[in-house]
């Protein structure tokens, strides 16, 4: 059934913004909020709804699997909200969670990608790396019926992910499953954004290049 899976999602109206949280500031939460950046989002929310499968689906998958800075996850985190509510803790009218952590979560959505595109990837014989995909709600799905004007009883039943991590994992897994894993350039590490052969290394001509300029350069280094 297309779209069975859905995301009910929160982005922060007006964005978000890394802070640095030191002594003071841990003091003022009651300990809860440790030192360091945080990524903190304002109380104001626009709701949105991701269906699994569609483009919008795979392009907040790669707006993820992207991001690796601050500023680039606090970019995404801006456009769909934190990636679950495990570790956010309430601030000053807003939302924060520590970037640490969310980059945690999302070198393990890498991870998870880079293990399913493998040619062996995983199965029964050859299950995935312990904690791979770990998440307090990673397989907990709600079922519920909305409404559908094309279906006879006029409700389709789905899949409701309870938060962005476990829907992007649905995403990652279904995808490579379906043959069109994610897959990153060799060259410049970015997520290629359209469906490419498996057997494709570069996201672009520019990058193949590039990469072959860097290993003539190797072996010209070598040679001398």
């Amino acid at each position: 059934m297309p779209n069975a899976i859905i995301l009910q999602g929160e982005a922060p109206l007006s964005g978000g913004r890394i802070v640095t949280f030191g002594p003071k500031e841990m003091r003022d939460s009651g300990g809860r909020l440790g030192e360091g950046e945080h990524i903190w989002t304002r109380d104001e929310r626009i709701d949105y709804v991701l269906y699994s499968g569609t483009p919008e689906a795979r392009a907040a998958a790669v707006s993820f699997l992207n991001a690796r800075t601050s500023e680039q996850l606090g970019a995404v985190t801006s456009l769909y909200g934190h990636l679950s509510f495990a570790e956010n803790h309430r601030y000053k009218g807003g939302t924060c969670a520590p970037v640490a952590e969310i980059r945690r979560w999302a070198d393990l959505l890498r991870l998870l990608n880079e293990e399913l595109r493998k040619p062996d990837g995983f199965s029964l014989v050859n299950p995935p790396p312990s904690g791979l995909v770990w998440h307090p709600f990673a397989m907990k799905l709600g079922f519920w019926l909305r409404p559908a004007e094309d279906e006879p009883r006029g409700f389709r039943p789905v899949l409701e992910a309870p938060d962005l991590y476990t829907f992007l994992v649905h995403e990652i897994v279904t995808l490579a499953y379906n043959g069109h894993p994610l897959l990153f350039c060799e060259h410049c590490m970015e997520l290629r954004r359209e469906p490419a052969r498996p057997d494709c290394r570069f996201c672009t001509d520019a990058c193949r290049k590039a990469a072959h300029r860097l290993r003539q350069g190797a072996r010209a280094a070598a040679g001398s």
